[in-house]
């Protein structure tokens, strides 16, 4: 009965000495983690997340560093991928740029014969002009068809000047069309769909005459006139002097 009564008691020491044993090893290691923190902020450096390299246990430690390793090769993979995706793009942007208006020529290649043909037939000695002009019509009025197809258009000229879609080559007096109003068109105009093509050339009347040019211009001629009078009086000698002679 003894026996075990010392026996049990020495069971509780040892049980109690274990305790102790790793209540030391834990306060060693808050011990060495809070030195750790100290010197890392006397570096200025911050730890990463809230658990220190010291704390990680091996296989934790192996596990990260496997996954670093892959991230860096997927990084790897994604940044060549890119740069070969960036040389694709450029290589067919260039492409696109190069050959951007091949539909368009090739639809300007039916006009072109049928104005190489047209030429042709107007050479002949039995040609009849009227074909000729009828011809030419065709091809124009196919060709403007082609430009519509691209969406371009004809600009809609009005009778108002406006600086944005027209440009003034001529200014002109004009007693019907008041100023500011489109007396002609030299050329004409053209769009890309909403976008201005080319502005059209047009004359642009300044209005009638002012009232004093034109009386100036009315006295100018009487005095003319006047002065016309007189030298021929001058020159022309008085019948009645000579008869008295």
């Amino acid at each position: 009965m003894v026996e075990k009564k010392e026996e049990k008691i020495h069971n509780e020491e040892s049980s109690l000495s274990k305790e102790e044993r790793k209540s030391e090893e834990l306060l060693k290691d808050s011990v060495r983690f809070e030195d750790f923190i100290k010197e890392e902020e006397e570096k200025g450096e911050k730890p990463q997340g809230d658990i220190s390299p010291k704390m990680v246990s091996l296989d934790e430690y192996q596990r990260l560093e496997n996954q670093l390793k892959e991230t860096k090769e997927l990084l790897l993979r994604v940044a060549a991928d890119f740069d070969n995706f960036k040389k694709r793009a450029a290589r067919e942007k260039e492409e696109t740029i190069k050959f951007s208006n091949e539909a368009l020529l090739r639809d300007m290649l039916e006009t072109a014969d049928n104005l190489e043909l047209t030429l042709a037939h107007s050479k002949v000695a039995s040609v009849n002009l009227e074909e000729v002009i009828r011809g030419f019509e065709i091809t124009v009025k196919g060709f403007m068809e082609l430009l519509k197809r691209y969406g371009v258009t004809p600009l809609d000229i009005k009778e108002e000047f406006d600086p944005n879609f027209h440009e003034a080559i001529g200014v002109v007096e004009s007693e019907e069309i008041p100023a500011g109003r489109i007396v002609r068109v030299e050329r004409k105009g053209y769009m890309l769909k909403d976008r201005l093509l080319r502005p059209a050339l047009v004359v642009v009347s300044k209005g009638k005459a002012k009232a004093e040019e034109t009386q100036g211009d009315s006295g100018k001629e009487e005095e003319s006139s006047k002065q016309e009078e007189g030298h021929r009086c001058i020159a022309e000698p008085d019948p009645d002097k000579q008869g008295d002679k």
